[in-house]
């Protein structure tokens, strides 16, 4: 596939940023974001799952977060999959770093932060917005509300 990337969403923190501030990317759960996975020169397209100072707990084929907002948890209804996540892993993200799953969650499925830690928001190069290739695919991407 062949993506667009928006560089600049349209968060007020984002512009700041292109102007000069030192204030970082604001991001959402549920965001396709691209980015450079932690030690390599590869790009990786993945979906924003945990966001900073939350806990994200995988178990029984569940994504479940842990919050100030939730602080008992609740599961991740993600509808635009069709599996059950795989592995078991409780991990608390640091601040200005997010937790990223790839949308195929079997077994070896997606090089994701179940395998390199959560990844820091200055690894993102951007938001994926559109698809443009193949063309019988080509769309708007939208990001879940949870």
């Amino acid at each position: 596939d062949y993506l667009i990337i928006s560089k600049l969403g349209l968060s007020w923190s984002n512009v700041k940023q292109v102007f000069g501030s030192k204030d970082k990317i604001e991001t959402t759960r549920g965001n396709i974001i691209v980015f450079r996975a932690p030690n390599s020169n590869l790009f990786f397209v993945k979906r924003i799952i945990g966001l900073p100072k939350e806990r994200v707990v995988i178990k029984d084929g569940q994504v479940k977060i842990f919050n100030k907002d939730n602080p008992q948890g609740f599961v991740l209804k993600e509808n635009y999959i069709n599996q059950k996540t795989e592995g078991d892993l409780d991990q608390i993200i640091d601040p200005d770093y997010v937790f990223v799953l790839g949308d195929n969650r079997t077994h070896n499925g997606s090089f994701d932060s179940r395998y390199f830690g959560p990844l820091s928001k200055e690894n993102i190069i951007g938001n994926a917005t559109l698809r443009l290739l193949p063309a019988n695919h080509m769309e708007i991407i939208k990001n879940p509300n949870y």
